[in-house]
């Protein structure tokens, strides 16, 4: 949902959306800790690349 988000209000430069996520520190130790990178983030940025593309029905691996 967060990538649709992004993308529907004109936010699509990745350096954006890192920042954005980089504001919620508690979710970040927290994913780190349970998944090995922050794993919302990352999922996020993938699923944007994917629409930038035009592939909105790509498959994205968690």
């Amino acid at each position: 949902m967060d990538a649709l988000y992004f993308h529907l209000y004109g936010m699509t430069d990745r350096d954006e959306i890192r920042y954005v996520y980089s504001t919620f520190p508690i979710v970040k130790r927290d994913e780190k800790a349970a998944y090995g990178t922050y794993r919302s983030r990352d999922l996020c940025l993938a699923w944007s690349s994917a629409l930038a593309a035009g592939h909105p029905d790509a498959e994205i691996d968690p």
